[in-house]
């Protein structure tokens, strides 16, 4: 539908530009200085100036140019790029709108400081470096694929660094060209020019690692690119989120506070901008002080330990079998150079997403405040307004959304790995972890609580009682005989997870499947494992009690037959009235353990 009204709107641009340009034609036809003789120059300054003599030609002028704009970055896009992938289409989208928005917005401020006869000059500066802008931060995703992605041809490669390369040289004409298009202060060409080292900044960083990439492209030591590519990230993004608050802060002191929407979408963005650069700031000072007390914070799993069943040696974030491992407060395990490059990005678990270290802002006693009494139950935390005592005299904003949905279908799953587990503890489970598969993983690692099976009294119970009864004892007498030959039949048919990476799309979903069924497979044989030490341990518990009182319970039972028929005068009874009664109980006692030993 987008591409339809796209194709409508150049359709429509192009119709009403072909009718503004005959009437201009007309119009200097119609000139008594028009002569057959005239010279093109002469010709083109007179339809030029025809052409911007109406606003429905100005208008005409301008949806013509904004098509031709679309019409080559098609090309751009065709030579360079090819087919986009969705996630790339709905960023550009994105991206577009955003700057779209904010620039209707920002020029007011630019046309106060230059005067509303510039405006033309002033849409056409910002939609060139727009169009700049929009194809370098599409380079930096594309690279970033293709740095993730094997046995990408190397023509790929060079395309890409070719319009890096395009785009940074048009930069800097397009920089120096700002002061033939406009004559103003150097603080207007300052704002008007703050773009220009923007765009500069995002090219630099994504050759950069373009060029850290063809550097180590043939090493075996990988984590030194992800390390270095990680402070070219970090020092780029820092210089511009610092430069863009100048950039803020230079434009209200220009305009000036007068509390309108340019205002509010100033201080909104100075806000944003400020915390993104914060938050970058405490994860890296998180990340220094994790790497620096690596070995301190995180013990060291051995071979051993893997061997021996107490971890899985396989680590989700690389998909690769560990021989060490480093293992995180919550009892995961994962390569250290990979840990070590999961916090460059985040400071929590990549699993369950669990802090490895408090934050290291000052002042956040005011986070721990305890929540207001009155919040139903069913409503979880979405949002919450960090407080700290800067501004601790803003009203406090909090957003909660409903308690996640857990579908049946979720359910299953997690019954199809653990059958053990009752549906209402699963979905409790489910609930706060809103993931089957961080669900699964708390039980086999024993976060979930299972409540123990409730013995039934002999009490008289309903009509259905006794079919519920008869199927429970039934599918815990089959677990209990049936284990072992469930787990010889999972040892036999046990997959392999497979290693690497696939080289086409169709190749890694295959893998990611088949990895998914052998970590299933291993996660049952783990649990029926388990499950069978347990009830091992149950039914030897079980029988102690049995085998102490056995005797005891065979001797009264003997004796109190015996004198029940010694009472009645029975004739079979297998020793005399006159016997004494020591022979009695000796008697007694030997027929018990005869008993004991038959059984």
């Amino acid at each position: 539908a987008r591409m339809v009204n796209l194709k409508l709107f150049m359709g429509v641009s192009v119709g009403l530009f072909g009718f503004c340009l005959g009437l201009s034609y007309w119009d200097v036809v119609s000139l008594p200085e028009y002569t057959a003789t005239m010279g093109y120059d002469k010709f083109a300054e007179l339809m030029l100036q025809a052409l911007f003599t109406s606003k429905l030609r100005i208008i005409s002028v301008v949806c013509i140019a904004f098509c031709s704009l679309l019409a080559f970055g098609k090309l751009v896009q065709l030579l360079f790029f090819g087919r986009l992938r969705a996630d790339e289409s709905r960023k550009i989208h994105d991206r577009v709108l955003n700057y779209i928005l904010f620039k209707i917005v920002f020029s007011g401020v630019i046309l106060e400081l230059l005067g509303w006869e510039d405006s033309l000059s002033c849409v056409l500066w910002f939609t060139v470096l727009g169009f700049l802008k929009i194809f370098t931060l599409l380079c930096n995703d594309r690279l970033s694929f293709l740095l993730t992605t094997a046995n990408i041809n190397t023509s790929r490669h060079i395309r890409i660094f070719t319009l890096l390369t395009i785009i940074f040289l048009s930069n800097m004409n397009w920089f120096m060209f700002c002061f033939h298009l406009f004559s103003t202060t150097l603080e207007v060409y300052m704002i008007l020019t703050f773009e220009c080292f923007i765009l500069c900044l995002d090219t630099s960083q994504t050759i950069i690692k373009y060029l850290i990439f063809v550097v180590f492209k043939n090493h075996i030591n990988w984590e030194s690119q992800t390390k270095y590519m990680y402070h070219t990230e970090l020092v780029t993004d820092t210089l511009g989120l610092v430069l863009t608050l100048a950039h803020y802060c230079q434009v209200i002191y220009m305009h000036g506070i007068s509390f309108t929407l340019i205002d509010a979408v100033l201080f909104l963005n100075m806000r944003k901008v400020f915390n993104r650069l914060r938050q970058k700031i405490n994860s890296y000072l998180n990340y220094r002080k994790l790497a620096r007390a690596m070995d301190s914070v995180f013990p060291t799993v051995s071979r051993s330990d893997f061997e021996s069943g107490a971890y899985e040696d396989f680590c989700l974030i690389c998909r690769d079998r560990m021989n060490v491992g480093k293992k995180l407060p919550c009892s995961h395990v994962f390569h250290e150079s990979c840990i070590l490059s999961w916090l460059e990005q985040q400071n929590t678990c990549p699993t369950c997403r669990e802090p490895l270290m408090t934050p290291t802002a000052n002042g956040n006693e005011h986070d721990n405040a305890p929540p207001p009494h009155d919040v139903p139950e069913n409503l979880r935390p979405l949002f919450q307004q960090p407080r700290n005592r800067f501004i601790n005299w803003l009203p406090r904003v909090e957003v909660r959304a409903p308690a996640f949905n857990v579908t049946q279908e979720m359910v299953d799953a997690v019954r199809e790995i653990a059958p053990q587990v009752p549906a209402d503890v699963i979905r409790q489970d489910l609930e706060m972890t809103g993931s089957v598969n961080l669900t699964i993983t708390n039980i086999f690692e024993g976060r979930v609580q299972i409540p123990e099976p409730v013995e039934e009294d002999e009490a008289p119970v309903h009509q259905a009682s006794p079919t519920r009864s008869f199927s429970a004892d039934r599918l815990e007498e089959e677990d209990i005989h049936g284990l072992s030959e469930e787990i010889t039949r999972l040892e036999s048919s046990m997959m392999d997870v497979p290693a690497g990476f696939g080289s086409s799309a169709a190749d890694r979903q295959k893998r990611l499947e088949a990895r998914k069924k052998a970590l299933q497979q291993q996660s049952r044989l783990r649990y029926l494992k388990k499950l069978q030490e347990r009830k091992e341990k149950e039914q030897k518990q079980n029988e102690q009690p049995e085998s102490k009182h056995e005797p005891e319970e065979s001797v009264r039972e003997i004796i109190s037959t015996c004198s029940h028929l010694e009472m009645n005068g029975n004739d079979l009874v297998p020793f005399s009235v006159e016997d004494p009664v020591e022979i009695r109980r000796r008697r007694a006692l030997e027929a018990a353990e005869r008993r004991r030993n038959q059984n």
